[in-house]
């Protein structure tokens, strides 16, 4: 992978054997092993907030611009920053192309400029820069970086929300052996991510109940890890869920009043500052 052989990857890390078992998931890998063997390929050895790899701290406010410009819609801004960060990022390390480009290609989706079918397929070209997606979903322990997971989740989205494909079973599979793991202080940047997607199919699905119990477990977790951004999703899709048992004459729990939640997610939102969702939590608002 990625111009190396086998026994340059394993030099000073482990030795030969050892990678012919965890190709063949006949042993489970330590992750100071895993994190240094990513190193050695110039990739990130663990899940982390940041999914570009860059010694320049220029690039991180640009990073978290980009990210509060995608929540906002703000298509054109989103276009200058990467121009910007380009100067700071290192394009040919294969990480910060599989970000910028994945964001290129959800831009031009969310502008309607490329279907769901194409925009599907340019993901997995971009996955492709460092693992196949047939390898990606394919069963077994395995440790990829925060890019990945997010394209996987891209293109599990884009396949369809309407069940659980075998891209958002395989990212299921991911969190909950991160839980094995006892990792979820450590990665709950991909955790909360991920469940919160999930969370959202399950809606979508009709499976309301499995869905809020998701949306509660990722706000307790994100509030126990000081983490306030994914709080106005999971909280949102708890009323949602709530909105669409209405619609089908299903039962509530007596306690819960929308109006209280829709004015507690508009004060998340101000304090998050997503223009997107308090304009949605807004509209909810207005029409009650």
């Amino acid at each position: 992978m990625l111009g190396l052989t086998k026994k340059k990857l394993c030099e000073g890390v482990c030795s030969e054997k050892t990678i012919g078992r965890l190709e063949a998931n006949k042993t489970k890998p330590q992750l100071a092993v895993v994190r240094r063997l990513f190193e050695k390929m110039n990739l990130s050895g663990e899940y982390q907030r940041w999914q570009i790899a860059t010694n320049d701290v220029r690039a991180f406010p640009i990073y978290d611009e980009i990210r509060r410009s995608a929540n906002n819609r703000e298509f054109e801004r989103i276009k200058r920053l990467l121009v910007e960060l380009e100067k700071y990022v290192p394009m040919e390390n294969p990480i910060n192309r599989q970000y910028k480009e994945r964001i290129e290609v959800i831009v031009e989706r969310r502008q309607e400029k490329i279907s769901n079918e194409e925009a599907k397929k340019r993901l997995m070209e971009i996955l492709k820069y460092t693992i196949p997606y047939e390898a990606a979903i394919k069963g077994g322990i395995k440790y990829i970086t925060n890019v990945e997971v997010q394209i996987l989740l891209d293109i599990a989205i884009n396949i369809g929300r309407a069940n659980m494909n075998c891209a958002f079973e395989t990212l299921l599979k991911l969190c909950e052996q991160i839980e094995l793991d006892e990792g979820i202080l450590e990665h709950i940047a991909v955790r909360e991510t991920i469940m919160t997607t999930i969370a959202n199919v399950y809606g979508e699905m009709g499976k309301y109940t499995k869905a809020d119990m998701i949306n509660l477990r990722t706000m307790q977790e994100g509030i126990c890890c000081y983490r306030m951004n994914m709080l106005v999703p999971n909280l949102y899709g708890i009323i949602w869920n709530n909105g669409e048992r209405v619609k089908k004459n299903m039962p509530i729990k007596e306690e819960y009043k929308e109006k209280d939640y829709l004015h507690f997610c508009l004060i998340l939102c101000k304090i998050n500052k997503d223009t997107v969702k308090e304009t949605i939590v807004k509209r909810r608002l207005k029409g009650m």
